[in-house]
């Protein structure tokens, strides 16, 4: 038991692991703001709904907050 939480404690901080699982993970949350915010403006073209636009826009914001 104790070899196996000092090797799952050397994968997370003794290598890089966890730099390229939070990685992974930002790249992930940017695409998803990306297609929300795309999307939701798309729909405010076709429809005119005010709240698509302020809701798309926030998404998209938030997507350059992360980068």
């Amino acid at each position: 038991m104790n070899q196996a939480i000092a090797g799952a404690f050397t994968l997370l901080f003794g290598t890089t692991f966890l730099h390229y699982t939070q990685n992974m993970m930002e790249k992930q949350l940017i695409f998803l703001l990306t297609l929300t915010g795309l999307c939701l403006q798309y729909e405010w073209l076709h429809t005119s709904r005010i709240w698509s636009l302020v809701i798309g826009s926030l998404a998209l914001g938030a997507n350059l907050l992360i980068r």
